[in-house]
């Protein structure tokens, strides 16, 4: 019989533990990252799957993951074991700090494996679940497919849920704290009573909380279980355990919003699908998938305005976990230039309108199929979305898309493909394509969604967009035949800003010859169009 120790050790991913706190990036078969423990510019940090243990040759520190835990927590043995056995759902005895709550947790998991039990049979037996059984038939879900998932049934009249679990010895405080009782002045009943119930697992595939939808026409239409001691919704992703294998196979994962959305993709064969629950994408959400072997990460939301918006959050946070190396550029006048590029493949499945997964799945797999295979690029669609949120026909509208446009551009893995993004975001601003790469490498990805996370060199600190050169620019755009003279004799190469420079040189060279300032002409000649 294995000990708790090898029981958490073959549950427990190392590369997921260890990825939530580095940026690791794949090395063949193993990963690598910064060192946590030291100073360094050059990864020397590995993580080896195949043993599950870390080492980095610069400082000399490895170990295991308890190692890893306690020297990243300042921790003891005691305390690590206690915090991973938790995570990996394992017994580890009465012996171990604070047995209180040790026995806690392990009741709400027990309870909520209980419960997962008897509402699946409820939905599969239960008189009162024939209306959830005619809905699951409708909705083409199979018998098997039930039963991989687990659906279940929460039967209102008598809270049945309740008294079989109190019956099983469990008491009202640990049902509560599994997030499974509610009450109002009628008395206490099931939190997810008179719903379709979906089982919500970690990475092990331990039941943390349930999901449940509504039959009736009631909002809110879906519920979850609240946030526990075992559940916080924001770090799981639905039918992960499912997926992980296929993940890593495919090196590829799927991100629907539903549960529905998952469980039609499973069932249809797509099996690297996992859903986010009805919530924006997180950061330790995307993180599990991008350490467990996701090169790519293609998110096919609802294809309306919700979905949109949370598409557009889901790519940001895919930016900010996602796997990036340091590349060195020379440009055409023989300058060295460092680039941060994404190597994890980011994309969008665009579905056709009024659908969603659930229904392009089931009423047409092959198309569902070609929009996963052939998915519209992050940074295609940061284009489409740039020309919906700006008006690309004024100045103010194209200089805030190029800004918006530019940390995605710049960190474009291959070559090629970036060299025409930055064509392309050269003919939507007017700005030439060498000084956007100028800018892109001055500004390094403060742009990006991870500069609230990354402190910036002291070279990029001090060439932050400067007040000054705003000011002087909103001058020159308000100045008048009276301001004319003045605004010839302003040299424009003491402008930092790119975009700036190439406004202010514009406005120069228009005004030099004419008496009074006419903007319709420049604004003419500032349009890439």
């Amino acid at each position: 019989m294995p000990t708790p120790v090898e029981e958490i050790k073959a549950r427990l991913d190392p590369v997921e533990i260890i990825g939530r706190d580095l940026r690791l990036q794949r090395a063949g078969k193993n990963w690598k990252g910064l060192c946590p423990f030291h100073a360094e510019k050059t990864p020397s940090f590995h993580v080896f799957t195949d043993r599950g243990n870390f080492k980095c040759f610069g400082c000399g520190e490895g170990g295991d993951i308890f190692t890893y835990v306690m020297r990243r927590d300042g921790v003891e043995f005691p305390d690590a074991l206690q915090e991973l056995a938790r995570e990996a759902g394992v017994d580890i005895g009465h012996n171990q700090p604070n047995p209180e709550a040790r026995e806690r947790r392990q009741a709400i998991r027990a309870v909520l494996h209980e419960a997962a039990q008897f509402l699946h049979e409820q939905l599969l037996n239960s008189p009162a679940a024939a209306r959830p059984r005619k809905y699951v038939r409708d909705r083409g879900i199979t018998a098997a497919t039930v039963k991989q998932f687990q659906l279940g049934y929460a039967v209102s009249r008598g809270s049945p849920l309740l008294t079989h679990l109190q019956q099983l010895g469990f008491d009202e405080p640990v049902i509560e704290s599994a997030g499974l009782l509610t009450s109002n002045e009628r008395g206490k009943y099931a939190y997810l009573s008179e719903r379709l119930t979906f089982p919500i697992w970690d990475s092990s595939g331990s039941v943390v909380g349930f999901g449940g939808r509504t039959l009736r026409d009631i909002e809110p239409k879906y519920l979850n279980t609240r946030d526990s001691e075992v559940f916080t919704k924001g770090h799981h992703l639905y039918g992960f355990h499912l997926a992980r294998e296929t993940v890593r196979e495919l090196g590829t994962a799927v991100i629907v919003e539903g549960y529905m959305d998952a469980i039609a993709a499973h069932q249809a064969g797509f099996t690297n699908t996992v859903a986010s629950m009805g919530t924006s994408l997180t950061l330790q959400q995307a993180r599990s998938l991008l350490t467990s072997g996701a090169k790519k990460v293609v998110i096919a939301l609802d294809a309306d305005t919700a979905g949109a918006t949370a598409s557009r959050r889901g790519l940001d946070v895919l930016r900010e976990a996602g796997e990036y190396t340091t590349g060195t550029t020379i440009d055409v006048r023989g300058l060295v230039r460092h680039e941060d590029l994404l190597n994890t493949d980011i994309a969008i499945a665009q579905l056709p309108p009024g659908e969603d997964p659930d229904s392009l799945i089931r009423n047409a797999p092959r198309r569902w199929r070609e929009k996963i295979d052939a998915p519209t690029p992050l940074a295609d669609f940061a284009f489409q979305w740039a020309g919906q949120d700006h008006d690309l026909d004024s100045l103010v509208g194209r200089r805030a898309a190029m800004h918006e446009l530019l940390p995605i551009v710049a960190e474009v893995g291959d070559a090629v493909v970036r060299s025409h993004y930055f064509d392309r975001l050269s003919d939507l601003s007017g700005v030439p394509s060498d000084e956007l790469r100028q800018l892109a490498a001055r500004d390094g990805r403060r742009g990006s969604p991870r500069a609230s996370q990354t402190r910036p060199p002291p070279q990029a600190a001090a060439e932050t967009s400067d007040p000054l050169e705003e000011g002087l620019l909103e001058y020159v755009v308000r100045g008048d035949a009276q301001t004319a003279a003045l605004i010839g004799g302003i040299d424009p190469t003491n402008i930092r800003n790119p975009l700036d420079r190439h406004i202010l040189t514009a406005i120069i060279a228009e005004i030099q010859d004419m008496k009074n300032i006419d903007w319709s002409r420049i604004e003419e000649g500032l349009n890439p169009a």
